[in-house]
């Protein structure tokens, strides 16, 4: 069961790296980049949003658990990217 859960995920986690890439091409491609790094921003961290409900889904699956509510989720060493940090990473002059 597990399983077709992270399998849709996969599937929404493709979706959004087309997104990603869509959006690059588009917005790089004009002189237009007002709320650029928000938006790359905002599907990016769906990405890795996904990317760690994926590793959940698989590890559940591995495990043979079920969905426990009082678990609590596995601590993650990641840090969201702040959207001020994120406009020189993300500018268009490549």
């Amino acid at each position: 069961m597990s399983e077709d859960y992270a399998e849709a995920l996969r599937r929404s986690r493709a979706k959004l790296v087309e997104q990603r890439r869509a959006l690059v091409k588009r917005d790089c491609s004009t002189d237009r980049n007002e709320g650029y790094a928000e938006r790359i921003v905002a599907i990016q961290a769906g990405i890795e949003a996904t990317d760690r409900a994926i590793s959940d889904e698989e590890r559940m699956s591995a495990n043979g658990a079920t969905l426990d509510r009082s678990a609590r989720p596995p601590k993650h060493e990641h840090q969201p990217i702040q959207a001020a940090e994120s406009a020189a990473l993300f500018s268009c002059e490549w």
